[in-house]
């Protein structure tokens, strides 16, 4: 769900929905395999659905956004840095 909560937050901007996500993604062991395995289905998820209902941020945003989401990739929690990624 938290997976699925940052990549829908990023897209439209809503930075206190992305801060909520990435603390419940943040202590995420993705070593542990069923871990990652729950969490990688959740992310193929998302973004399908970002795919088939793209939500389009507002123009003067986009900039903001990218920014947000380079951030997250480039110092996230590995779990959200992976969400993140997946958005560039």
């Amino acid at each position: 769900m938290a997976v699925a909560l940052l990549a829908l937050a990023l897209r439209v901007g809503d930075r206190p929905a992305a801060d909520l996500a990435m603390r419940r993604l943040a202590p995420l062991d993705l070593t542990i395999a069923g871990m990652r395995r729950r969490f990688e289905r959740a992310l193929r998820e998302a973004k399908e659905r970002s795919r088939r209902g793209a939500c389009a941020a507002a123009s003067g945003r986009d900039e903001d956004l990218r920014r947000t989401i380079l951030e997250i990739v480039l110092a996230g929690p590995r779990a959200c840095s992976e969400v993140a990624r997946e958005l560039l």
